[in-house]
Formats: structure tokens, C-alpha cells, sequence
């Protein structure tokens, strides 16, 4: 099983520590994957793809960000509370 899926199944544990950890793990899985998609894929994209056709994926990248700016909220505030109450 990926990485990935290893740690989102161990949110379901229902253990705040545990959520926190593997919370934490996937953030930092996500991270890296983004940075790996900035410094390749889209550096090949630059090269390879026309300016007509890089502007239309940007703005498609603009359009699901906005729709996911309220979900990165809700799980920001989510990690936090789980961070409190595993320190009790």
C-alpha cells in the first residue's frame, strides 16, 4: 500500500495522537510531492507546452485553489484541535 493511504488509514484509529502523527506524516508526504512537481513537472511543462497552453492550465490551477482555500481552512482548524487535546 502507498505511503500515503498507510497514513491516512491511520486517522481512522480514533486515537488524537496518532491523528496527529500521521496528520503531520501526510502533510509532510504532500509537501514533498509538491516541491517535486514544481522543480519537474512543471519545469517540463514550461518547456514543452505553448504559452497559449500554459496560461489555460494556470488558470485552471487558480480556479481549484480558490475552490479548495475552505477545506485547507477546515483541516488547518481540525489538526489544531487535535493538537490540544492530544496534549491532554
Amino acid at each position: 500500500m502507498p505511503k500515503g493511504r498507510t497514513l491516512l488509514g491511520a486517522l481512522r484509529t480514533g486515537d488524537p495522537g496518532e491523528i496527529v502523527r500521521a496528520g503531520k506524516a501526510y502533510a509532510r508526504l504532500l509537501r514533498q510531492h509538491i516541491e517535486k512537481e514544481n522543480q519537474v513537472l512543471f519545469s517540463m511543462a514550461e518547456r514543452l507546452l505553448p504559452p497559449e497552453t500554459q496560461d489555460a492550465v494556470w488558470k485552471r490551477f487558480e480556479e481549484l485553489e480558490q475552490q479548495q482555500a475552505s477545506l485547507r481552512v477546515h483541516a488547518e482548524n481540525l489538526v489544531r484541535a487535535l493538537e490540544e487535546k492530544s496534549k491532554k
